[in-house]
Order: C-alpha cells, then sequence, then structure tokens
C-alpha cells in the first residue's frame, strides 16, 4: 500500500461507524479494501463484490441495457470510483474528513445513506436472475405481500422463506413462489406453480415487479422479455 491509503487505512479503523462494524463484516473489509487497491481496475472489482448496486450496473453495461439517464445512485458511486485516496489523506492530516466520508457512506450506502431493505432484496434476486445461464435449470423464487421478491438456487421454497427472515429483508409469509427459467440473454420465463404456498395468482404482478426494480436499480426494462409459463 502506499503511505496515503495506510493513512487513510488507519483513520478508517478508528472512525466510528466503521470501528463498529464486527471485523467480518463484508461491507468493512470490503472498503478497507478499496482505499488499498492499486488501481481503478482493481476498485471496479472489490466494488462490485461489495456493491449489489454496481455489479448490476455492470451486468446491465455488458448487456446493453444500462439507462443513460443516470439511474438513482449511479453519481455517488461514479463519486466513490473517482475518490482520490491522496486528497482523502490530505484531508485525514488536515482534519476535514467530512466530503471523503459523505462519498464512502453515500456510495457504499451505509450509516446516513443507507437504503432500505426493500432494495437490497430486490438486488439481490435481480442478481441471482441475471446470473442464471441461458437454457440452464430455473431458480426458485417467492413473492411477499410488499412486492418483493427473494430468489435463490438449490434451496426448497421453505429454506427460503428462512434465508428471507436471516437476511433481514422481513419475516412474513410469502403470497405465492414457482420458479425463473433464462431461455435467452434477454428473455425470462417464470411459473407461479409452488404447491408451498398456494394462492390465487395473476402472473402480471410478478411482471410489474421485476420491471419496476430493473428500472429503479438502472436497467431498460423494456428490453428484457418476461413472459408467463403455465405449470
Amino acid at each position: 500500500m502506499s503511505a496515503a491509503s495506510d493513512a487513510v487505512t488507519a483513520f478508517l479503523k478508528d472512525w466510528k461507524p466503521i470501528a463498529e462494524m464486527p471485523p467480518g463484516n463484508p461491507l468493512r473489509r470490503g472498503m478497507l479494501r478499496y482505499v488499498a487497491a492499486p488501481d481503478a481496475a482493481a476498485r471496479r472489482t472489490l466494488l462490485a463484490k461489495t456493491s449489489e448496486l454496481f455489479a448490476l450496473h455492470q451486468i446491465y453495461q455488458e448487456l446493453g441495457i444500462f439507462r443513460e439517464d443516470e439511474p438513482p445512485y449511479a453519481k455517488d458511486l461514479d463519486a466513490l470510483l473517482s475518490l482520490s485516496i491522496e486528497d482523502f489523506a490530505e484531508g485525514v492530516r488536515e482534519g476535514n474528513i467530512r466530503p471523503f466520508a459523505e462519498t464512502l457512506q453515500k456510495g457504499f450506502q451505509f450509516g446516513r445513506y443507507a437504503v432500505d431493505t426493500k432494495h437490497l432484496a430486490m438486488r439481490r434476486f435481480l442478481l441471482h436472475l441475471f446470473q442464471q445461464e441461458a437454457g440452464g435449470a430455473g431458480m426458485k423464487y417467492t413473492v411477499y405481500a410488499n412486492g418483493i421478491i427473494h430468489g435463490s438456487h438449490g434451496k426448497t421454497h421453505e429454506e427460503m422463506a428462512k434465508e428471507f427472515t436471516i437476511l433481514g429483508f422481513g419475516n412474513g409469509k410469502p403470497e405465492f413462489g414457482g420458479q425463473f427459467y433464462r431461455v435467452a440473454l434477454l428473455s425470462f420465463r417464470f411459473d407461479t406453480g409452488s404447491t408451498t404456498y398456494m394462492a390465487n395468482v395473476d402472473p402480471r404482478k410478478v411482471i410489474e415487479t421485476v420491471r419496476r426494480w430493473l428500472r429503479l436499480t438502472g436497467g431498460q426494462e423494456d428490453k428484457v422479455e418476461l413472459a408467463y409459463l403455465k405449470r
């Protein structure tokens, strides 16, 4: 590490918002590695591992569906990527850390700038959705009353409901569930055939929810095909 990153790392380890995080906290670990990263490429790699929103932005860019109208939080992530560690270190020496601390908090979204858990839940679901292979196995999902979808691979719907609670996303019972299938790069099919949660289901609720959150996370929702598959 450089002398600047050493100074910033030392400051962050004693800075209350980070010092109070457990040593193994992924966000704490990710931030400390981020400020010590040797170059821009390493920063982007570390940020993608720490921020699900940034990881989604990268996926959308690769797929050609990233919105061009500066979606929510994009400016905060850009500011984080362009953060000067040398200037931050000088700010530490001069006692002027506020602008740098705010850049970290907004970019990594913690403390005063923390996002609602429903955003975290849906970002996680969308990451799972786009990490599927076209033509591969389906991904089970459940839909909750507040319009949040939770998806996971290799788990039963009961196990997914427990996981949803453990992750801190809520403790309500899912309304219904089924599976998603990726049939092409930008084409998905889904069913509502879970026998765990029986309900009169309108498939349009799934489509509307996914499209809404695609847009809220920076994607062009009209370029992604979502179609109901009756089971």
